[in-house]
């Protein structure tokens, strides 16, 4: 009895009935299109959301430093890549916490807007009296609209009526739709011919027409490229620590798995604070298991004793923690700023 032969319908390779999977492609030879296809397809294909996902799943989270090791050996088909494995669990994290930053946003827009309501009363309330004692000290001045400039040793109360008047000038000039020019000229901004220096009083102009609407978000948005970015100097530190223990790119392996350990770590919170609130018990052991996960970690990667391990690492966090985490804190709200 003959064989039947099937073409493939990726790739027009002939090959018999009996072949589930072609032989020169991969394609599966008889898969019709379902909804269940096209997503496994999807998340496979970008992801490799397969078996190796949940094989890596419980030694990552019980076994630290032992995923890393393994991979390093050479074993790198039984386990989830490791940067495979930490854009899955970020994706994760991001979404679920983008639910989080809608109230953020909301609750931060809502005090923003009660300040400015404030400022606003302070400002019709102390109207006479300022006026007054801008008198009584002898400043030229007509209306709400003059130029105002007081000496370095006068009083807190000289401070705060230039301050209220500036005010009044700077929100006087955006409702009748002055330039930008003419508000800092009014206002008695030098002129300067920095570009770096024009874009930030531009944009603290901006800030304070718009009463900061979405600024929270632009900062909210930069968070996953600043974790990215913070990684490789986070394997940088263990390069530096531990220069004679392997090449740069085995300190990047072990970074992405204890990276993607924190946002597995972050997602249990983010899950959990949804349904229910953490004890400040439960929230404080989460903090600490993620130091003793990296000293463990690192006993079992590096080989290295447990005293040796916890001094390490407690170098490596408090000098990323003192140096990094703030500048990268620095440059998102900085670029926040500029690109708002």
């Amino acid at each position: 009895m003959s064989a039947r032969y099937l073409k493939c319908k990726n790739c027009s390779n002939t090959c018999a009935n009996h072949f589930k999977f072609c032989p020169n492609c991969g394609q599966p030879i008889k898969e019709d299109l379902t909804i269940g296809v096209l997503f496994y397809n999807t998340i496979s294909n970008y992801f490799s959301f397969d078996a190796r996902f949940f094989k890596s799943f419980l030694p990552l989270l019980l076994k630290p430093g032992h995923i890393a090791g393994e991979f390093v050996k050479g074993k790198r088909m039984l386990y989830l890549h490791p940067a495979q494995y930490y854009l899955f669990v970020s994706l994760i994290f991001f979404f679920l916490f983008s639910f989080k930053t809608k109230e953020l946003n909301q609750s931060f827009e809502n005090a923003i807007q009660e300040g400015y309501q404030k400022k606003e009363s302070i400002i019709l309330q102390d109207s006479t009296n300022t006026t007054t004692f801008v008198q009584t000290q002898k400043v030229e001045t007509e209306n709400a609209q003059d130029e105002l400039s007081f000496n370095d040793d006068e009083d807190d109360k000289k401070e705060t009526v230039a301050f209220l008047l500036r005010l009044k000038v700077l929100d006087s000039m955006i409702a009748t739709n002055s330039s930008e020019d003419e508000i800092f000229k009014k206002l008695n901004f030098s002129t300067t011919s920095n570009p770096l220096l024009k874009r930030i009083r531009s944009q603290l102009l901006k800030l304070y027409k718009q009463k900061a609407s979405g600024l929270l978000q632009y900062f909210f948005d930069m968070i996953p490229i600043a974790f990215f970015l913070m990684l490789p100097v986070f394997a940088l530190f263990f390069k530096l620590f531990y220069w004679r223990k392997g090449t740069y790119a085995h300190h990047l392996v072990f970074s992405f798995y204890y990276f993607s350990f924190l946002f597995l770590v972050f997602n249990f919170e983010l899950t959990f604070n949804y349904f229910f609130t953490l004890p400040n018990w439960m929230e404080i052991l989460l903090v600490f298991s993620t130091f003793f996960y990296l000293v463990i970690g690192i006993m079992k990667f590096y080989e290295q004793r447990l005293f040796t391990s916890l001094f390490k690492s407690g170098l490596i966090l408090f000098f990323f923690s003192l140096f990094v985490i703030p500048l990268t804190v620095g440059i998102m709200i900085a670029t926040s700023l500029i690109l708002y």
